[in-house]
């Protein structure tokens, strides 16, 4: 088994590729990723309670989801990361947040569940504290809050850090919507 850390050395030294999020097929009645700017449903952040920092908003984000939110054009992955971090990235591109939630130690990262085989997902399911997979498929929201008619592909929240690996099995139990999947 490779180290996490190690794992993603080797992404960012780009000795790996990362396959991009391929969007879904219309006719399968899912929604169709046309951008990378999804809002995470306000029900899952208030589940898994207040954040300090949400490193990835968009520019207009019409609900609060931690106390302090990075949004574009700021760039999160250079900003200072500190306490309980809430991470939604653009799944064009999920491995530098994923890399940066593990360093910092401290938060939960959204991500899709059907990417546990490329190396970034690897990556993550041996360095997080707790995975959890979703048992139904989420309705994000659009840019202007409004909650989309589309079913994503299931999704996984990657828990860091011993307040977080709580959050999410609080939220398991509370809201019976993700399952745990393992704990390191």
């Amino acid at each position: 088994m490779i180290a996490a850390g190690a794992s993603f050395r080797k992404l960012r030294e780009g000795r790996v590729s990362i396959e991009r999020v391929r969007p879904l097929a219309k006719n399968r009645g899912e929604a169709v990723a046309e951008n990378d700017t999804w809002l995470t449903p306000p029900e899952l952040i208030a589940a898994l309670g207040k954040f300090g920092l949400d490193v990835c908003c968009p520019e207009k984000m019409p609900w609060e989801t931690a106390k302090r939110m990075i949004c574009l054009p700021e760039d999160g992955l250079a900003a200072k990361w500190r306490g309980r971090v809430w991470c939604n990235p653009p799944f064009s591109n999920i491995a530098p947040w994923a890399e940066r939630m593990h360093a910092h130690g401290s938060g939960i990262l959204l991500c899709p569940a059907r990417s546990t085989d490329s190396k970034w997902g690897q990556a993550v399911l041996q360095s997080a504290d707790a995975v959890l997979f979703q048992k139904g498929r989420p309705l994000f929201h659009f840019q202007d809050g409004t909650k989309s008619s589309g079913k994503w592909s299931p999704h996984m929240l990657c828990a860091y850090g011993e307040k977080c690996r709580h959050a999410a099995q609080s939220f398991k139990r509370r809201s019976l919507s993700w399952r745990r999947f393992s704990e390191s």
